[in-house]
């Protein structure tokens, strides 16, 4: 979940207000685009990522695309953020419950499972397998590299899914 302050509220907000904007003009993945995925993510894990909103499926592979498509950190790029299937909020939702979250406000319902994304997700991940970077970092992010997992990685990480 997002919190709002300190000396990093501008480069927050814009990456919010970017991420929205990119979600409402999200165009569909392609044939090629899918089959990449697909590849990358073998048969336990793709249903996870197909399971996304389009908005979703385009930033992750965003992620992955400024990562150079490595392998060995693709299940982190592609599915860091699955855990917000479950809340099935569009993008104006979403916005709504990040500013309630920022500003402490109390939520519920699909709201309070849209800012819970991130423990969601990490379950999601461990019950198909995925790998400990992939978890931690859909639990984590954004947020510090949790013990045990490479701080190189994780912030590489961070700053694609930040650019």
């Amino acid at each position: 979940m997002y919190r709002l302050q300190g000396s990093g509220f501008l480069k927050q907000v814009t990456h919010l207000i970017r991420r929205f904007f990119g979600t409402v003009f999200a165009r569909r993945l392609d044939d090629q685009e899918t089959t990449q995925i697909a590849k990358a993510l073998g048969p336990a894990l793709a249903p996870l990522f197909f399971s996304m909103s389009t908005g979703d499926q385009r930033h992750a592979l965003n992620v992955w695309r400024r990562l150079a498509y490595e392998q060995e950190i693709a299940e982190a790029a592609l599915l860091h953020d699955v855990g917000k299937v479950v809340s099935q909020l569009g993008p104006v939702s979403r916005a709504c419950a990040t500013v309630c979250g920022a500003a402490g406000i109390r939520t519920s319902g699909r709201w309070a499972a849209y800012l819970d994304h991130g423990k969601i997700g990490a379950r999601m991940l461990e019950d198909a397998g995925a790998g400990e970077v992939a978890i931690a970092f859909a639990r984590f992010h954004p947020g510090p590299a949790p013990a045990g997992i490479d701080e190189t990685t994780w912030y590489r990480l961070a700053a694609a899914d930040e650019a």
